[in-house]
C-alpha cells in the first residue's frame, strides 16, 4: 500500500484528507506543521510516496519544511504536492521544485484523481 504524508495544520482539513485517502486505497501518516513532518520523518522506518504539503503553517512553514527536506539525503527524493489557499499556489509549488500543486478548497475527486496521477495507490 502507498503511504502518504498529509502535513497540515487545520486539524479538520487534515481529517477530510486523510479519510479521503484512506477511501481512496492510501495509506497515511499525518503532521499538524513541518516540525512535526520532520521529526515523524526521521523516526519513522517506512518513508512515504509523496508528501502533500500546506504552505502556511505555525511552527514550522511548508517553505521552511521543504528546504530541509531537500537538505537531507534521504529525504530529498520524496515528491512534494503543495495544497493552498493562496492564489499563487501554482508559481510557489513551482518555486519549492514539488511535482503538483491543489489550490485549496478542492474537489475530492479532482484531488484524488490529480493524486493518483502523480502516486497510484
Amino acid at each position: 500500500m502507498t503511504l502518504i504524508l498529509v502535513v497540515e495544520d487545520d486539524f479538520d482539513s487534515r481529517e477530510h484528507l486523510a479519510a479521503l485517502l484512506r477511501s481512496g486505497g492510501y495509506e497515511v501518516a499525518t503532521a499538524a506543521n513541518g516540525q512535526e513532518a520532520q521529526q515523524w520523518l526521521v523516526s519513522t522506518n517506512a518513508l512515504p510516496s509523496v508528501i502533500l504539503l500546506d504552505l502556511v503553517m505555525p511552527v514550522m512553514d511548508g517553505w521552511h519544511f521543504r528546504w530541509q527536506q531537500v537538505q537531507h539525503r534521504e529525504f530529498a527524493h520524496i515528491p512534494v504536492v503543495v495544497l493552498s489557499g493562496e492564489d499563487d499556489v501554482q508559481e510557489a509549488a513551482t518555486s519549492l521544485g514539488a511535482v503538483g500543486y491543489l489550490h485549496k478548497p478542492f474537489d475530492p475527486a479532482s484531488f484524488l484523481g490529480t493524486l493518483q496521477s502523480t502516486c497510484p495507490p
